[in-house]
């Protein structure tokens, strides 16, 4: 019992840190509202490279599956980095959200949290 237990605990904890990608691009602007705080991105290295993606901080208020969040920018805000490039690592994930239209909790599938982010000189 106490090996499934121990099982059952570190399974979600060893999956979480096993996807993380690698990214490289030039930060666009940060997105902020009703909860929900994403960075632009438009990724040129990685997995990701050749797209424009929304990398979240948190996704609503309700939320539950936020990650550690290991914001490297040296002293920098987000406004200060516009059109420079930065490099980092993303969970692809999912998040919980209030559907305001029919109502209800729904979850969004293959969203991609920030793990890491650095400013690339």
């Amino acid at each position: 019992m106490k090996t499934l237990l121990l099982t059952l605990l570190l399974v979600p904890m060893i999956s979480f840190g096993q996807n993380k990608i690698y990214f490289e691009g030039t930060y666009i602007d940060d997105a902020m509202y009703d909860g929900m705080h994403a960075l632009e991105v438009k990724v040129t290295a990685g997995d990701l490279g050749g797209k424009t993606e929304y990398f979240y901080i948190t996704y609503s208020d309700i939320d539950d599956e936020v990650i550690d969040y290991d914001n490297k920018l040296e002293g920098y805000s987000y406004s200060d980095i516009v059109n420079k490039k930065v490099s980092g690592y993303v969970i692809k994930s999912r998040a919980k959200y209030e559907d305001m239209d029919i109502g209800g909790v729904k979850t969004k599938e293959g969203i991609y949290r920030l793990s890491e982010i650095h400013l690339i000189n």
